[in-house]
């Protein structure tokens, strides 16, 4: 069972929250460098969330809400990758499956990144 609240510091540009079915991402205010491209991950995010409604594009986690200017971001939370030897499997599937090109799935491209939603492999850090 996955915990109701947690805060995740494991990425660099943005520190993510997450509460019940939330994942709340924030733009990392350790150092200045990493703020501003936490703003632009997010806002890229906003760019992207119109993509969603493509049903060829269902491997990007949904993203809810974005502050304009970037400063926070809510997706629809996921359940994370534990087989590694699947990710790949199921990431070179979805490169097969979509409109947008293998470049895009295979930014930064590790098991910490994706997720689940129900079976459905799904990217979560489509900021980048």
């Amino acid at each position: 069972m996955k915990p109701f609240f947690k805060i995740n510091r494991n990425g660099c540009t943005r520190i993510v929250i997450l509460i019940g079915t939330y994942a709340i991402k924030i733009a990392n205010w350790t150092r200045w460098e990493l703020f501003l491209h936490g703003l632009l991950a997010n806002m890229n995010e906003q760019r992207f969330r119109c993509l969603y409604k493509n049903e060829s594009e269902k491997a990007m986690a949904p993203v809810l809400f974005v502050i304009p200017g970037g400063l926070l971001s809510i997706q629809r939370r996921v359940r994370p990758v534990r087989h590694r030897g699947l990710f790949w499997l199921s990431l070179e599937e979805i490169t097969h499956k979509t409109n947008l090109g293998r470049e895009f799935w295979y930014n930064d491209p590790k098991p910490e990144n994706f997720g689940y939603i129900g079976s459905q492999l799904v990217k979560i850090d489509i900021g980048t």
